[in-house]
Formats: structure tokens, sequence, C-alpha cells
């Protein structure tokens, strides 16, 4: 799987995102929009997805590790998750205006 060129920030905003879920002031302006292009993906997904990407993005581990983990808790195939995490991240970044 190759890394888009927005992928590193997209990951970023997210890691951010579920670190501060209920976060209310922010450094400035670019922090705000980071964390609102997050949240309003997020709220067009399914609260299974939601979980599954927390747990995620939320690991100490690799992002391999991270998704094979999860694979195994969630009971879900590697390759859907990783089809999960791809169209995510492609909706944060058109969200924050990168694409």
């Amino acid at each position: 799987m190759s890394k888009l060129y927005y992928t590193k920030y997209v990951v970023h905003c997210i890691r951010f995102y579920f670190s501060y879920p209920y976060a209310t002031e922010f450094d400035g302006n670019a922090s705000r929009q980071d964390w609102l292009s997050v949240h309003k993906t997020l709220k067009t997904m399914r609260e299974y997805e939601k979980a599954l990407l927390k747990s995620i993005y939320l690991s100490n581990e690799t992002m391999l590790n991270a998704v094979d983990t999860a694979s195994k808790q969630f009971k879900i195939d590697r390759n859907a998750i990783w089809n999960i995490i791809d169209d995510f991240e492609r909706k944060v970044a058109n969200n924050r205006g990168l694409l």
C-alpha cells in the first residue's frame, strides 16, 4: 500500500481528534480546522467503524500491527479494515480541503 501525499498530515489530524474528542480550545485556526474535518467525517460513519478507527489510531503499535490486532478484536478481514481506513483518510483530507 503506497502512501498518498496527505497521509501523514491526515493521520496527525485523526490522532489529535481521538486524543481530544471534546476539544473546545485550539492553538489556532489550523488546529480547529483539523479537528473539525475529522469530526465532520466521523459523523457520517457507523458506530463500529468509529470504534475500530479509534482503536487503530490510538494504538501504540505500528499501523500494520494495529490493523492486525483490530482484525482479531473486531473479527473483520484486514482488507476490509484497510478499505475503511483509506476511505476515512480520503474523506478527512477532502473535508480539510487537501483534495
